[in-house]
């Protein structure tokens, strides 16, 4: 028996694959995952829980997620996104590091926060390929994962094209951990 949440998953992929214009609200606790190749016009709504984009999101496809949600996965989106007070960005699955890859504009609002699963051998990466926007300030909440161990120095842990002046605070720091501005992006 599916559960309500793989229900509207799986109803979402099929109208995804046949490229239909549909409109997605999510409220309620749980994780709902778009894969494959959404190529669909519409609007996803994300009111509370979180949405996970594993595949390919078109850029005519408007993703909104509201304040208490959170937006992951380890897909590529070619759409705008932005990411609103009381929102946070997390890569991979809810317990798996990722990459996730926003082709177009990626826009962090004051009170946002980008939070970064920690590995034994890697970490979460946002590759922001487009236009980056953040406030002065922006949380960066570090979640250990395997016994909490650091890894090794050197993992980009959000990828940008330009070095923005903004100012990075860690929360949930874990001992020993630093960010460092550098060319490439942000490095744990």
């Amino acid at each position: 028996m599916c559960s309500h949440n793989e229900i509207c998953a799986s109803l979402i992929e099929l109208m995804a694959e046949i490229g239909e214009q549909f409109h997605l609200y999510k409220e309620g606790a749980g994780t709902w995952t778009l894969s494959g190749n959404v190529a669909s016009t519409g609007t996803c709504l994300v009111t509370e829980g979180r949405l996970d984009l594993n595949g390919s999101v078109a850029q005519s496809l408007i993703i909104d997620i509201r304040a208490g949600a959170v937006l992951g996965g380890s897909g590529h989106v070619s759409c705008k996104a932005r990411i609103g007070s009381g929102v946070k960005l997390a890569a991979g699955a809810s317990n798996e590091i990722g990459t996730l890859t926003f082709e177009n504009e990626l826009a962090f609002e004051e009170g946002s926060e980008l939070e970064i699963k920690m590995g034994r051998d890697a970490c979460d990466c946002v590759d922001a390929q487009g236009p980056l926007n953040f406030p002065s300030r922006l949380a960066v909440k570090l979640i250990p994962l395997e016994g909490g161990r650091l890894p090794d120095g050197g993992h980009v842990v959000l990828r940008w094209r330009s070095i923005p002046s903004t100012e990075f605070v860690l929360s949930g720091a874990v001992r020993g951990c630093t960010l460092e501005r550098r060319t490439e992006g942000l490095v744990l």
